[in-house]
């Protein structure tokens, strides 16, 4: 038998989810209500102070 995954060990599921379980639903950030500091991680708003350059892309077909 295979050992729990890390999500049974923390009692989110009582098993391995399959592909599809994983991936069958896509939740954007307008549909669920995201601390601001999660949705700035989201929207790559935050800046990683070890690089000396932090670049930005607008992209415009992104949300």
């Amino acid at each position: 038998s295979r050992s729990p995954s890390p999500a049974m060990m923390l009692g989110l599921t009582d098993h391995r989810l399959s592909i599809e379980e994983m991936f069958g639903e896509r939740l954007f950030p307008d549909d669920v209500d995201l601390p601001p500091r999660w949705r700035q991680y989201y929207r790559r708003e935050v800046e990683t102070v070890a690089l000396p350059i932090n670049r930005r892309h607008d992209l415009r077909f992104a949300f």
